[in-house]
C-alpha cells in the first residue's frame, strides 16, 4: 500500500490558507511516537501535517460532514500583530 499525503497548496489538505493561532499537544506513548515520525517520513511531510492527514482521513472514513468543525478563517489586518 502506498501512502499518498496532499501537497500543500493543493487546497487537498487545507494547510495552505489559514494561519494557525491554536496549539493543540497530547501525550503519547513510546510505540505512537516512533508509528507518527514513521507516517510523516513516509509521507514525506512534517509530523504535524501527518497528524492532520490522519485526522481528515479518519473524518472522510467514518462519513462524518467535518463542516461543523471546520471555521472560518479569520481576517488578519496588515501591519498588526497579534497577541499570543
Amino acid at each position: 500500500m502506498r501512502l499518498q499525503c496532499p501537497q500543500i497548496g493543493d487546497g487537498r489538505l487545507g494547510v495552505f490558507i489559514m494561519a494557525r493561532y491554536t496549539r493543540f499537544t497530547f501525550l503519547v506513548n513510546s510505540d505512537e511516537r516512533r508509528m507518527i515520525v514513521a507516517l510523516a517520513e513516509r509521507l514525506q511531510r512534517p509530523q504535524s501535517d501527518a497528524i492532520r492527514f490522519v485526522i481528515r482521513e479518519a473524518v472522510r472514513a467514518l462519513d462524518a460532514d467535518p463542516a461543523p468543525f471546520v471555521s472560518q478563517p479569520r481576517p488578519v489586518e496588515v501591519g498588526r500583530a497579534e497577541a499570543r
